[in-house]
């Protein structure tokens, strides 16, 4: 029946009533199937219950917390400290986050984390802020051959493709670099001086929810590695934080660990700067135990030097014995090291093995 503009049918209006009353039936029919079901197995046992519930529902909708395989494994970073804090690396399947400010070394701790990732599959690296140098990369370790860049157009773009790289068995980890620079489709879109209030907070809250589902379901043993920025937080005041960090809070409470990174220091050679001293705090973990420190050397030519750490770990640890003057002594085969940190960096050097044995036995404690 055909009806004009501004006239109203009678007739069209009860098939439409109909038709809404017939789903409602077959609706509350099938809900009301469901709730049968439940309240026949009121009475029986919680396996009965979780038999009712897994064919509602599907197959393991609710298991029991020893049939699950938990056993976490993990990716180290290859920053000797950062894993001795993390207990061994990140957790796989889950997802990471690490800001700061800038220069803090943020991207140094994302090629390094590359660089380890690749030995368990293929890694694919974001790069929003157009900063990847690949000079830098392979000297950090990184295999060229088995990095994948992505230069997304938009902020949804960067959504679709870390779901669709987490579909393939072989990618071990995801680097975004970084959130901060992230623009959604309507802010490239628009002009100049437009406000766009909340817009990534809000996909990102969206989209987070729907990927971690997705890892969720499949069982992904991918890391999503996300890097972003500290910003000052101009509307704060009174007890507010001063400081924040772009994308909203969806990024840091779906993340599984959260590492805060500061550049502390300079590392000179005469009067030339050659490389910078930098500390990672752990902020939240959920499988390391939270607030630890963890400092380590980034030479601009070379990328992350672990030796340093290890020294200052292993006296701490008592691998190392420091005696005065500045020397320093194997504790376990009595030999002498050097006089002050550098020849002792040296020696390690020189004496690769003797670094093996200390990484291995820092790892284990």
């Amino acid at each position: 029946m055909k009806v004009t503009p501004g006239q109203d049918s009678v007739e069209t209006r009860r098939n439409y009533t109909k038709k809404c009353k017939r789903i409602t039936r077959e609706n509350t029919s099938q809900m009301t199937k469901k709730r049968m079901n439940v309240v026949k197995a009121k009475n029986n046992s919680l396996t009965d219950i979780q038999k009712e519930i897994n064919k509602l529902h599907g197959e393991n909708s609710l298991v029991c917390l020893s049939d699950m395989d938990y056993d976490i494994d993990r990716i180290p970073t290859g920053i000797i400290g950062l894993d001795h804090i993390l207990r061994g690396g990140l957790p796989k399947g889950k997802i990471a986050l690490s800001w700061g400010v800038e220069g803090g070394g943020k991207s140094a701790i994302g090629i390094q984390f590359a660089a380890q990732a690749q030995k368990y599959g293929r890694v694919v690296y974001i790069d929003w802020e157009n900063a990847l140098d690949p000079a830098k990369a392979e000297n950090s370790g990184v295999n060229m051959d088995e990095l994948f860049v992505s230069q997304p157009n938009s902020a949804e773009d960067t959504l679709e493709i870390i779901e669709m790289c987490l579909g393939a068995d072989d990618v071990s980890a995801i680097i975004i670099d970084s959130v901060a620079a992230m623009a959604t489709e309507a802010e490239i879109a628009g002009d100049f001086g437009d406000a766009h209030v909340a817009g990534l907070a809000r996909l990102l809250s969206q989209g987070l929810r729907k990927i971690n589902q997705f890892m969720m379901e499949n069982r992904s043993e991918t890391i999503l590695f996300f890097i972003n920025q500290q910003r000052e937080n101009i509307g704060g005041y009174g007890p507010a934080p001063q400081k924040t960090t772009p994308g909203g809070k969806a990024l840091k409470y779906y993340s599984a660990t959260t590492m805060e990174v500061a550049r502390t220091g300079n590392i000179t050679k005469g009067t030339d700067v050659i490389g910078q001293v930098s500390q990672v705090t752990l902020k939240k973990s959920k499988f390391a135990p939270p607030f630890q420190k963890a400092s380590f050397d980034i030479y601009f030519d070379s990328g992350i030097s672990n030796e340093s750490a290890i020294i200052d770990l292993a006296i701490k640890s008592g691998l190392i014995t420091s005696g005065g003057g500045g020397w320093m002594t194997d504790t376990a085969t009595g030999e002498n090291l050097g006089q002050g940190k550098p020849n002792v960096i040296a020696h390690l050097e020189e004496n690769p093995e003797i670094l093996a044995r200390l990484t291995s036995k820092l790892l284990d404690k």
